[in-house]
């Protein structure tokens, strides 16, 4: 396989050094800063040198550690006269720098060293051009080599390229032959495990996008990652996204249990800046952090540390970080580029803003997407910026004077949005005038060259505009839509991504393969088009477990409607003792809020319960308290636990070492309604047909968090236990086409299902 490498890649892994975050003198410079540079300097040029060539391709082939690779790139400008060539190179910048950028001589260099590959043509002299991109001033700094010390100084660089990735060449090879041979870490499959990892690594091997519904509790975490990496191919990697912190911890234990001497595979968990950060308040600045001060000094031999450990965890990246001074987050970036598995959040493949950048084009890497039912929200919030009227009001109580005329436009503009309807949240087409006030307020800061630093209100405003204007270039704008919102003095403008199918389908196309799974898929038509369309195989892994060991019922005669709740507590409370009664254990009851759940607790408190423990969800609990939470429950053989749906106890909680006996949801927990829920409704109306488009706005996102707690319960082949579903809605075919292929839900009263529940205890004796 062909390998790429661009002329400024091969710079900056040799050249690069110095500090990270280090800051340029000046305003800041942007992509359309150096566009105007250049083609100032282009035609300056071109009109002092008839023999002048602008934007010149250089692309010269080389084997690097085994791989045929092209290197390749283009330098701005190159004069050819009777006495020699001389080549240039243009950076923008805010302000002249006193000595120039290291990378920048070493992109100049090689780009002389290609030339002099290229003619016989004596080379009299290399210059790297700075200009000032407010008034085209240049400042040339010149380099005299010959044809023979350039030739060597790029045969040293690739040398040092060749090394690093000939270690890696070997290091997979061996990776390779390894899993070829590397057996399942478990005795024997479960039933269903082994058809789910047979299309898994049939997806990987022939470059599928694969959408595949797997039971919870069926081993989908062993049954993804081992097939994937059975069926990779030389150098490629995978990245295994999750939503939750709890999958991280899942995928980690799993490639502990395919390689637990730590001898073949690397992997690294991608863990969030401000959890691994060691300086107080994330200051990100060479000044004020010892960590950046110098990074890339000492980073390759922090890489190499982390590397020889290969099973880098976020103990791992924290104990390298402090031995060699560099800051976690970023070397934990620098590593992943060698690392066989990647684990981390879905942000890092979908999110427009802090997409990993050195991934980009995903050449050679599978996908596996942990929790695939929370795709389609996540990537929608990704691609939603707003902006706030009580952020501008702070901004402009810290604000330059000479912003003070923008920053009031863009105050006029909220005020009009606000005038333009009598509702509290409505929708709006494109604001022509308000996205022009904001483009003219970031050209004033550029302009006026404004020092942001000591003034955070003004900072963030400036970012969240930043934002604002960077999504107004995105594609696929019918997945747009503008809302407006008044809250007493606040104005909140949001640019809604309502439906981002196309761009997970425009996301997905640039992988090897990519495989999106989890147990709440149904209906797989409806999660395919959410997922961008037919292009998206699916399938659905046999159910694992045996048909006594899950009793689902639906209870049709509790009322659970927002105003019937408090008159319904007691038959609620009834229903739930005599289950309690019946069969002494551990269960869980959730509820759609945390209203609706203090309600109940309320009304338990005057109440005698059958001989069990409460233990209760508390808002805003952190993952210690989490823990503690489920030590109890886990230390008390009779116990009740109270949660709401879609927290972290209801989706991700592994319970396999202390098995519940029952699982009570209560209500269905639809979604408020919403302008973005019906947008959406609508939109998918109109392209696949009327129940399609409620199903996807209102029961989806309500029936994942039903399903995910349910799947709490069974999660071994010992397991047994019932689910009771309480609310009469239940029994709607269009809720009911959510349900797994393998329930078979029973219809009962609330006087019923203790009777019910008594003989499914019995018949499993």
């Amino acid at each position: 396989m062909s390998q790429h490498l661009s002329v400024r890649e091969l710079a900056e892994f040799v050249c690069r050094s110095g500090d990270l975050y280090a800051r340029a003198e000046g305003r800041r410079i942007d992509a359309l800063d150096g566009i105007r540079a250049q083609e100032v300097l282009r035609e300056r040029r071109k009109n002092k040198y008839t023999q002048y060539s602008s934007e010149v391709a250089f692309k010269n082939d080389f084997t690097l550690a085994n791989e045929e690779t092209t290197l390749s790139g283009r330098a701005d400008g190159l004069l050819i006269t009777q006495k020699g060539c001389v080549l240039e190179e243009y950076k923008a910048c805010g302000k002249f720098p006193v000595q120039p950028n290291q990378v920048d001589v070493g992109q100049l260099m090689i780009y002389g060293a290609m030339l002099a590959l290229r003619s016989e043509l004596s080379i009299t002299a290399l210059k790297l051009i700075y200009v000032e991109a407010d008034t085209f001033e240049e400042k040339c700094f010149s380099y005299e080599f010959d044809n023979s010390e350039l030739k060597q100084i790029l045969a040293f660089m690739l040398l040092c390229f060749d090394l690093r990735r000939r270690r890696h060449w070997h290091r997979t090879a061996e990776r390779h032959s390894w899993l070829a041979h590397k057996k399942f870490p478990y005795p024997d499959f479960r039933f269903g495990q082994r058809a789910l990892a047979g299309r898994v690594y049939e997806a990987v091997e022939n470059g599928e996008r694969l959408l595949i519904e797997s039971p919870t509790g069926s081993g989908k975490t062993m049954g993804t990652i081992y097939p994937s990496l059975k069926g990779m191919k030389h150098l490629e990697k995978l990245f295994y996204l999750t939503s939750r912190n709890s999958g991280s911890i899942a995928a980690m234990k799993t490639i502990d249990l395919i390689d637990p001497e730590y001898s073949n595979l690397v992997s690294i968990e991608i863990i969030a800046k401000e959890k691994l950060c060691p300086v107080e308040g994330m200051p990100c600045d060479p000044e004020l952090c010892s960590y950046a001060k110098g990074y890339f000094d000492r980073s390759k031999e922090a890489v190499d540390a982390l590397l020889e450990k290969k099973f880098i965890s976020q103990r791992v990246v924290e104990t390298v970080s402090e031995e060699h001074r560099v800051c976690p987050f970023e070397i934990s970036l620098d590593a992943s580029l060698w690392a066989d598995i990647v684990v981390c959040d879905y942000n890092y493949v979908f999110d427009p803003f802090v997409r990993l950048q050195r991934f980009q084009p995903p050449r050679g890497i599978h996908l596996l997407i942990d929790e695939a039912h929370q795709l389609f929200p996540r990537v929608n919030s990704m691609f939603t910026v707003e902006l706030d009227s009580l952020s501008l009001q702070d901004a402009i109580s810290e604000a330059d004077p000479r912003l003070l005329g923008s920053l009031n436009l863009v105050q006029q503009e909220f005020l009009a949005l606000k005038a333009s309807s009598e509702s509290d949240r409505f929708q709006i087409e494109t604001p022509q005038r308000f996205n022009k006030a904001i483009l003219s307020f970031l050209e004033t800061i550029r302009e006026n060259e404004i020092e942001l630093e000591g003034f955070p209100s003004l900072r963030d405003f400036v970012f969240a505009c930043h934002r604002w204007s960077t999504a107004l270039d995105w594609e696929f704008e019918t997945s747009f839509e503008y809302i407006i919102e008044c809250r007493d003095d606040q104005i909140l403008v949001t640019r809604s991504c309502i439906d981002s199918s196309e761009i997970i389908h425009e996301s997905l196309g640039k992988y090897e393969s990519s495989i999106a799974f989890s147990g709440t898929l149904s209906p797989l038509s409806m999660y395919q088009e959410l997922h961008g369309g037919e292009t998206n195989l699916t399938a659905r892994s046999p159910n694992p477990f045996a048909k006594d060991q899950l009793e689902v019922m639906l209870v049709n005669d509790i009322p659970t409607y927002y105003q019937m709740r408090r008159d319904s507590l007691g038959s609620l409370i009834r229903l739930v003792n005599s289950v309690l009664e019946t069969k002494k254990g551990r269960y869980l009851i959730a509820f759609p809020s945390f209203q609706y759940m203090d309600l109940f607790l309320d009304e338990l408190s005057c109440t005698k319960i059958a001989d069990h423990q409460i233990i209760s969800q508390r808002p805003g609990a952190n993952m210690e308290e989490i823990q503690e939470l489920l030590q109890s429950y886990q230390d008390t053989e009779a116990c009740l636990l109270t949660i709401v749906l879609g927290g972290v106890l209801g989706e991700s909680i592994d319970f396999i070492e202390f098995p519940i006996e029952g699982v009570f949801v209560v209500s269905i927990g639809l979604p408020p309604q919403s302008i973005e829920r019906d947008l959406l409704a609508d939109r998918f109306a109109k392209l696949h047909g009327r129940d399609s488009g409620r199903a996807a706005a209102y029961f989806q996102p309500a029936l994942n968090k039903v399903l995910q707690v349910c799947g709490r319960l069974i999660r071994s082949s010992t397991h047994r236990g019932i689910i009771y579903l309480i609310d009469a809605r239940y029994l709607s075919g269009e809720i009911q086409k959510f349900f797994p292929s393998h329930w078979r839900p029973t219809v009962v009263s609330k006087t019923k299902a203790a009777e019910i529940t008594r003989r499914f205890w019995q018949i499993g004796k």
